[in-house]
């Protein structure tokens, strides 16, 4: 029996309106902590090995994870978030829920590097790029390796416990960041994107070990099961209706404009993003399991707890993208070198 842990929300217990408070905010500045640096060794990656790197090099990783990412909206059902959304009366429920999970979601993912590695011919041939075929057999297995990720880091979101979060999290982008670099450096190609994103997945794995004391076990509890594919068939239509918008068009313009115009797209992609992913992931975390709790132990308040935040998120994000947009050309110039400028234009 794993003792509950201080802070964790008790089932069933009533949440005064200042503890909600202090839990969110608390959650809320280790996270955007943990996120802000996060972006920032992403950021300063990207920086790094743009000048290291040439457009093709990004474009021919971006068909990789075009296709991979593809794989995994078709079949990703987000199963480890119904564990936080749902109210579960006893600990061996819980692990019986978080077992399951992880038994099912590993066999998921044992199928997708299947696929993907049966695609990979197909792929190439799509976009008319023969180095993609080695490429996706590489990454081919990199779902299945991330499937042994520790279930236990959806109990730390449900328990709004994310400083143990942040310590796996940074860790595992330090590594990357230092590989990839490294290896940018040493080869100037598209290897050290591989690379970096094999060290990625192999530090999670670990560190979600190292952090959290919880140790899956192979189960199936049908009742559980059925639980959490009813709760993901919603999150699955929204993960494929989001891939379809928002990664079509690199669909397109990898097939008929080739590798180094996909790169720059992308480039110019994940500058005007990367505001909208740091606060949506902050506060979609946080709130999340915020919600689900207030609305077992205080239905009526559950909206009035979203709203507020919400509407900072667009506000602070209105006040950002404004600028960048502005500014592109010589953002683009300054950050990334000259070799980008043709970037810019999808900026506008």
């Amino acid at each position: 029996m794993i003792p509950a842990r201080r802070g964790a929300a008790a089932e069933g217990s009533d949440l005064p309106p200042q503890t909600l408070r202090r839990s969110f905010w608390d959650a809320i500045s280790w996270l955007a902590v943990s996120k802000l640096l996060t972006q920032a060794l992403g950021f300063g990656r990207s920086i790094i090995l743009a000048r290291l790197l040439a457009p093709d090099d990004y474009g021919l990783w971006g068909m990789a994870t075009l296709v991979l990412s593809g794989i995994f909206a078709m079949t990703h059902f987000n199963l480890g978030a119904s564990a936080v959304a749902h109210r579960f009366e006893s600990e061996s429920e819980l692990r019986r829920s978080l077992d399951t999970i992880w038994t099912a979601d590993l066999f998921r993912r044992a199928a997708i590097s299947i696929v993907l590695a049966l695609l990979a011919q197909p792929a190439s041939a799509y976009f008319g790029d023969r180095r993609l075929f080695p490429v996706l057999l590489i990454v081919s297995a990199y779902p299945l390796a991330l499937g042994f990720e520790n279930i236990g880091m959806w109990r730390l979101h449900k328990e709004m416990s994310f400083r143990r979060v942040a310590v796996q999290q940074q860790t595992a982008e330090l590594v990357t960041t230092v590989l990839a670099v490294w290896l940018a450096w040493a080869t100037r190609d598209y290897t050290a994107l591989v690379a970096g994103q094999w060290a990625h997945a192999l530090c999670v794995v670990g560190l979600s070990y190292v952090v959290c004391e919880y140790r899956p076990r192979l189960q199936i509890d049908r009742a559980a099961l059925r639980r959490s594919f009813d709760f993901g068939k919603h999150m699955f239509i929204i993960g494929v209706l989001g891939f379809v918008m928002t990664q079509f068009d690199n669909l397109v313009v990898g097939r008929y404009l080739g590798a180094s115009v996909l790169g720059l797209y992308i480039l110019a992609y994940r500058l005007v993003t990367l505001p909208g992913e740091f606060a949506g992931s902050v506060f979609a975390t946080v709130l999340f399991p915020l919600f689900a709790k207030v609305s077992h132990e205080q239905p009526d308040k559950a909206m009035r707890a979203l709203f507020p935040a919400a509407s900072a998120v667009a506000m602070m994000l209105i006040g950002i993208l404004g600028p960048v947009k502005l500014a592109a050309g010589p953002i683009v110039h300054l950050v990334y070198g000259s070799k980008w400028e043709a970037a810019v234009p999808f900026l506008s």
